[in-house]
């Protein structure tokens, strides 16, 4: 694996060391679902686990399934998974996408499945989230989908149980993970080159301060062996070319909060470690509005 640089020295050391190898299945994760155009994350609710390992060859790289089971006898898995909007429309809606869904299963030996909509979801900002239920599949499954509607992606969560005692049993489980769902995405801008630069230019005014110098190597110090360990988890995910370097400013609130993230370019690997910082708590302080944190990370191979 490549080595990574970032503009802190005290990172250096706990960044330049070989991709650890993470636990499958995580009690009460979260998870986070990343590409060029999208991020969304979702919380696994009490009792029940992430694993972002055992889907993978199934094309799954995000499962929840209640503690006690594995992937393998689990009676209920929710999964996401993301629809890109086409080159022939501007956006793909819940229905659309479920029609498509019921088409290709309908192609491949379960003629008799069907769909039908149910109650939405509401998330805790008002937002209502459709749902749809799902059955006649070939195996005799039960699943339902909520589906989130973003600016350039449908982005949803599969609920399938294998009979329906087990459905109903799981469900409110399932409305709760669903109710956790994050738009990642939407709290990462893009910059161009120019405006990188302006911001970074501002930035570095503030870290050459003996304040500004004090607090970055405390945070760092708090918070470096963390960044690592996200860090590498984004490269066991994104391996090869799709590994890219990267600019980042994160506006550190006062109480040590993310605030708004700025990066350039805007490509999986940075979108990646965004996931990670917007739930991160940095040291407080007392700058104001807000401190102006630069990460550089550039990867070499």
């Amino acid at each position: 694996m490549g080595t990574y640089c970032v503009r802190f020295l005290v990172l250096l050391s706990v960044l330049i060391v070989a991709r650890a190898v993470f636990a499958a299945a995580v009690d009460g994760g979260r998870g986070t679902l990343f590409g060029d155009d999208h991020a969304f994350a979702v919380t696994a609710p009490a009792g029940w686990v992430l694993d972002n390992e055992s889907g993978v060859a199934q094309g799954l790289d995000m499962t929840f399934y209640p503690q006690g089971f594995t992937w393998e006898n689990s009676p209920v898995i929710v999964y996401g998974n993301v629809s890109h909007w086409s080159s022939t429309s501007t956006s793909t809606s819940a229905q659309q996408q479920v029609d498509k869904t019921v088409a290709e299963f309908r192609a491949n030996g379960s003629p008799n499945y069907q769909a039908r909509a149910g109650a939405p979801i509401a998330l805790p900002d008002g937002r209502q989230v459709p749902v749809y239920y799902f059955q006649g599949d070939k195996w005799g499954n039960y699943e339902a989908g909520a589906y989130f509607r973003e600016q350039a992606t449908l982005n949803f969560l599969i609920y399938s149980a294998r009979d329906k005692a087990h459905f109903q049993h799981y469900w409110p489980q399932f409305v709760r993970l669903a109710q956790s769902y994050d738009n990642v995405f939407a709290r990462i801008h893009a910059l161009d080159a120019a405006q990188y630069k302006t911001m970074w230019l501002a930035a570095d005014h503030v870290s050459e301060t003996a304040a500004g110098s004090a607090y970055e190597k405390r945070d760092m110090t708090h918070l470096g062996n963390d960044m690592a360990t996200a860090m590498r988890e984004c490269a066991g995910f994104l391996k090869g070319d799709a590994l890219q370097d990267f600019h980042l400013l994160e506006q550190v609130m006062p109480d040590g909060a993310a605030g708004k993230i700025y990066v350039y370019p805007r490509n999986a690997t940075a979108i990646c470690f965004s996931g990670y910082l917007v739930t991160v708590r940095h040291l407080a302080h007392t700058f104001q509005p807000y401190y102006p944190l630069v990460i550089d990370m550039k990867i070499k191979p």
